[in-house]
């Protein structure tokens, strides 16, 4: 079995060789390793040479600078193995990563594998586990299925951890078989947010089965304070709400049912947490603008709808206060628990 290893590469040299090093000393060989270099304009696009010139698994490709959804659409079209995985180019994996998903690919006959992880600070290392099973096979039924529908939303006893959200949302940290999913698309990033999630749905929906394995060998690196992450985004508000509208459209067509009417309803309520976190962090306008903005949207019928039909009695008590204020319209205490928490959290680092 073949394995396609695709990374996007933009001003990465900083991380670059501890990610690269990282796949040269996967303990399972046969791989390919596409180096995508989105028109860099620092050392990156030389490293990537210099890598290809010391190890014929690698192929690179250079392109103009379009953003992570071409980059990543580019790396798919040059892959050929069995199935490609993208590692982003400020992470790294374990030396049996790839091994380890190979093994479980190999008496199976899923479409995805999809691992736990591990997130990088500064200062300490947390694993991220998805699910409590070490090994659990999902099989799908009309396009339906339980991580689908967990990519939606969260649900029932899921919201008592309504940070856990996104957890399944990246690409990376997943295996994708490569005749079925090579020509899916990523929706241009500046459009929507996130492509990972909607490029997920597509290919979960189209999936007659998926595996997860509880294998922490993503390292997903936390202290990269240049990422799109860890930055202010702006309108990030109009991104999320166009993706929810195409998620809407997504389960209408495909007639999904109630359940996700229901995950993706709790979506837009659990994503004001992202999208006041961002507001509050724009350090270019006083409180009171931010304030304003963020009243702004809480007014907006979408949450408005989701907010009064929710269950906060499932959420940790901090979790709703926090959305009673949103609730409430309450734009200065939401401000208020955001500022403080960004606060706490710069101070711990």
């Amino acid at each position: 079995m073949k394995i396609s290893i695709i990374v996007p590469i933009y001003n990465a040299e900083e991380y670059l060789s501890k990610c690269l090093e990282s796949l040269v000393n996967q303990t399972y060989r046969n791989i390919e390793i596409i180096l995508v270099d989105d028109g860099s304009t620092d050392a990156s696009a030389q490293m990537c040479d210099e890598y290809a010139q010391k190890d014929d698994r690698f192929n690179v490709v250079h392109k103009e600078n379009e953003g992570p959804s071409l980059t990543r659409t580019a790396g798919m079209a040059a892959a050929t193995g069995d199935f490609f995985t993208f590692v982003d180019s400020d992470d790294w994996i374990s030396c049996n990563y790839v091994e380890e998903a190979v093994v479980a690919l190999e008496g199976s006959k899923v479409d995805i594998l999809f691992t736990s992880y591990i997130k990088e600070y500064k200062t300490k290392s947390v694993g991220v586990n998805l699910y409590t099973e070490d090994r659990i096979i999902f099989k799908s039924s009309n396009g339906s299925n339980e991580v689908l529908r967990r990519l939606i939303g969260e649900i029932g006893d899921e919201l008592q951890n309504p940070e856990k959200l996104e957890n399944l949302n990246t690409v990376w940290g997943k295996f994708y078989r490569t005749s079925k999913f090579k020509y899916l698309r990523f929706k241009d990033i500046n459009e929507i947010w996130s492509e990972d999630l909607w490029f997920n749905i597509q290919a979960f929906y189209l999936s007659e089965g998926s595996m997860y394995i509880n294998s922490q060998g993503y390292h997903y690196n936390k202290q990269n304070e240049n990422s799109i992450v860890s930055t202010y985004t702006p309108h990030l508000a109009e991104r999320f709400n166009k993706l929810n509208n195409m998620i809407g459209d997504f389960i209408w067509l495909h007639s999904l049912g109630k359940e996700y009417v229901l995950a993706l309803s709790n979506r837009r309520v659990l994503i004001l947490l992202s999208i006041a976190i961002n507001e509050f962090s724009n350090q270019k306008i006083s409180f009171w603008q931010r304030t304003k903005k963020m009243k702004t949207i809480l007014n907006e019928q979408e949450y408005t709808k989701s907010l009064s039909g929710f269950e906060y009695g499932k959420l940790p008590c901090v979790y709703r206060v926090f959305f009673k204020a949103c609730e409430k319209k309450q734009a200065m205490i939401v401000g208020l628990i955001i500022s403080m928490a960004l606060f706490k959290r710069k101070r711990l680092g």
